[in-house]
Formats: structure tokens, sequence, C-alpha cells
């Protein structure tokens, strides 16, 4: 028995060790979300004020677009696993600069003036979107490109559920803290919080470096097929490379050439948008998570409405019932990770999976409907949506990239969790701006309903792409390098 153990061991001491040190840095890296998101709206509400919050989405797109300029340029310069790590380490600085803001005197969370000119409160909102964006959208990222479809139906479950115990965990400690802070200004101990955080997102940084450094590169291809189209598309961008130099040399005239040289050097920026809209497969993923955000944000923002009137706009109240309600949703969570995400997948296949969380949807939306929605009601529903979106739909929908070329894994992945998520909850926002009724919620009945065509077309493309050993977008890559 012992033996064989060891035998067992030693055949898969790898993908052990690459399961547990991924499960690690998500650890790190939800620890820190869970942590930080429950202050978002308590710190907008308290310094901007919470009338501006649905406006958010509209200031944000100019923004959004920058940053995915410069996310685009990175993935084309760096390798996989040095982009996850150097968000990594960008954001544990970052939280340093909100953390000495936070406990300003002036500047500070202690100031209790709102004001639509407080740049803090804009600042942190717009950050923490795109900490999910590209600190969580890169790990996903990195995690497809080193992953096998086989692979991922055993290792998702686990990384998810590890990473749920550190999401439960965290904010009760969180809540507690801020509970027993009375000889600090209370404000300040939130600062405090996040500076705990950048010490989480550094160890997360360090458990990426120690698995590039102890699993063998040939341990690391992922999905066969796209890793060996991903060489042979290296070789041809060489090629193109060298092409496009000549003609750059060749050219006459100063303005020419830098012409040449800047429609050169942006080759590649809008290949994600690109791949995203010209690939129905990828345009299906962005309907789905489409679908979850929009649903999210006219239910969350309504919530949070409630709780700023039970908690009289104070931040450090706000800010406690939030960590509480994160650790609630992230237990149940664990739950649906442990009992859901590692089993069904290989009950029901990965199509079956994805037609749960719109079901689920239609059934709270109807329970709104029926129902006198208070803050307990809410408080509910909420938890039932983020426990199966984070625990269950989100490691599933997860999956659906492993058979896809690495700029749909990055780029299109990257432009779907940022301007994708963005403008879904612009739309949610747009709806709470024009009604607070119940009329939002025969809405998201509709949205549900179409996500679930969505998810039957994508299982369906999912699995006959891995069944052929086949690479969504490849045909399309090589298309454009011609």
């Amino acid at each position: 028995m012992i033996s064989r153990l060891r035998s067992w061991y030693n055949a898969n001491k790898y993908e052990i060790l690459k399961t547990a040190l991924l499960g690690a840095c998500f650890v790190f890296i939800v620890a820190t979300f869970s942590i930080l998101k429950p202050f978002k709206n308590p710190v907008f509400f308290t310094t901007v004020g919470k009338d501006w919050q649905p406006f958010t989405r509209w200031v944000e797109i100019p923004f959004l677009i920058i940053c995915m300029i410069i996310y685009s340029k990175l993935v084309d310069k760096l390798r996989r696993y040095k982009i996850l790590t150097i968000f990594l380490l960008a954001f544990a600085a970052i939280n340093l600069v909100f953390a000495y803001f936070f406990m300003h005197p002036v500047y500070g969370l202690s100031n209790t003036v709102t004001s639509p000119y407080r740049i803090l409160g804009w600042a942190f909102y717009f950050y923490l979107d795109q900490y999910q964006s590209f600190v969580i959208g890169a790990f996903w990222s990195f995690t497809h490109s080193i992953s096998s479809p086989s692979s991922a139906e055993k290792q998702y479950g686990f990384v998810v559920a590890a990473s749920k115990v550190a999401g439960v965990v965290t904010p009760l400690l969180g809540a507690q803290w801020l509970g027993q802070s009375e000889n600090f200004n209370n404000t300040d101990s939130i600062g405090i919080m996040v500076i705990a955080t950048s010490i989480l997102l550094f160890l997360g940084a360090l458990t990426i470096l120690i698995l590039k450094k102890k699993i063998p590169g040939y341990k690391l291809h992922g999905y066969e097929a796209a890793y060996q189209f991903e060489k042979t598309k290296s070789k041809l961008e060489l090629v193109y490379d060298e092409k496009e130099e000549l003609s750059i040399k060749k050219e006459i005239g100063f303005f020419k050439k830098t012409a040449h040289k800047v429609k050169h050097s942006l080759h590649g920026t809008w290949e994600g948008i690109s791949l995203m809209i010209s690939e129905p497969y990828v345009f299906g993923i962005f309907i789905l998570v489409f679908g979850y955000e929009v649903t999210s944000s006219i239910l969350d923002y309504r919530m949070n409405l409630l709780i700023s009137l039970a908690k009289d706009n104070r931040v450090v109240d706000m800010s406690q019932y939030q960590l509480y309600y994160t650790a609630a949703f992230q237990g149940l969570g664990l739950l649906f990770a442990l009992f859901g995400t590692t089993t069904l997948p290989k009950l029901l296949g990965l199509k079956k999976c994805l037609l749960i969380p719109p079901i689920t949807i239609v059934g709270l939306a109807a329970a709104l409907l029926i129902i006198n929605p208070t803050l307990s009601l809410f408080f509910i529903i909420m938890v039932i949506l983020r426990a199966i979106n984070y625990g269950f739909n989100q490691p599933i929908r997860e999956m659906l990239y492993i058979p896809t070329v690495k700029d749909i894994k990055y780029k299109s992945k990257a432009w779907i969790d940022s301007m994708g998520r963005s403008l879904s909850k612009l739309t949610g926002s747009t709806v709470n701006i024009v009604s607070k009724g119940p009329i939002a919620y025969p809405i998201i009945i509709v949205v549900a309903g179409i996500c679930g065509l969505v998810a039957n077309f994508v299982g369906n493309k999912y699995a006959k792409t891995i069944k052929s050993n086949d690479v969504i977008g490849s045909d399309l890559e090589k298309e454009a390098l011609k």
C-alpha cells in the first residue's frame, strides 16, 4: 500500500506541487480582495457620496482603455509568469499609497465631508475594479496557460476551495479588528488593514517565483495543442517582424518612417478585442460575464443603499457589515467549490454546469418580485449570487479559456474582465439611475435567459474543440500574420 502511494506521488508530484503553489498564490490574492472589497462602497459613500456611485462607470471607460493598451504591450513583451508577478508587486506598492492617504488627517477617511471632488474615493473605486481585472484575471490567465483540460477539472476546485477559506477567515478577522480598535482612530484601522494586504500580495508573487523555479518547463505546457500552436506562431511573428523592419528601412522621409514605426509598435494592441468580436466562442464568454455583472451591479447598489441607511453612512460601521457579508458569501462559496466545482464538471459536463448560474439568477430575481425587498432579503440573495459566482460559476467559466490561443487567454480575457465588466456595470448603473423600482427584476430574468442560450452554445463548442484536439482562435491569428 505504502509503495503504491509512493509510486503514485512520484508520478504526480509536479502536478501536486503546481496545485499547491497555485492554491497558495490564489489564497493570498483572494485574502487581499476579501479585505479590500468590503471597503469599496463605504469609502466611496463617505468621501464622494452615495448618489455619485452609478456614474462611476461613465468616468471609468477612458481610464480602462489606456490600461488595456499598456497591458496588451506587456503580454507581447513578457513571459507568462512575469506578467502575474509584476501585477502582484505593483498592486502591493499601490496599496501602501492608499493606506497612507486613508490615514491622512485632511485627505483621509477621518474627513467625513462628502464631495464629488474628493479624488481618493474615485481612485480607490477604480483601483479595486482593476484589481479584479488585472490581478485576479492575470492569475487565471497564467493558470489556464499551464493547465490541461483534465488537470483543470481535478485542480481548479481545490484551488478555489483553498481561496474560499482565506475569503472567510480574513474578513472575519478584519471585522473583529474594526470592532476592537477603540485605542486607534477607527478610520486609521482601515489603513492598517490595507497595509497588511501589501504583505499578502508580496507573498503571492513569491509563490509564483517558487513555482517557476521548482517545476520543470515541460510540466507547464498546459493544453498541448495550444502550446504547440504558440511555438509555431512565435516563428511566424519573427518573420513578420523582419519584414516590417525591412519595410520601415525602405520608407523615405522622417514622417513616413515614424508613422510606420508607430503602426508596427501598436501591432497586437487591439488583438484582444478583435478576437473577442470575431470569434463567436470568445464573444459568448463575454456575454456570460456581462449577464452576471449586470445582475450583480443592479442588486449590489440597491443593497448598499439599504446598508448606508441602516448604518447612517458611517464608514467603519458599513465596512464591518460588508466584511461579515464577504465572509458569508465566501463561506457558502467554499461549499460550492468543494462539492460543486470539484465533482459536477465530471458528472454533468461543462455545458450543464454553465446552465446552473442563469437558472439560479432567474429564481433569485423572481423572489425579489414576490417578496418585499428588505435588507435581510437582499443580504440572503446577494450571498447566494456571489457564492455561486465565486465558488462555482467563475472557475467553471475560466476553464473555457484552456483550448484557446495565448492572445485570447490574456488579451481577450483582459478586455472581457475590464471593459466587459465596466460596460455591464455601466448598463446596470443606468438601470439604477432610470429606475429604482421592481422593473429591474424582469430585465434580470430576460438577461439570464439569454445567458442560458449562450451557455449552451459555448459548452457545445468547448466539448467539440477538446474532442478534436483543436485550438480556438488559431485560424484567425494565422490569417493575421500572413
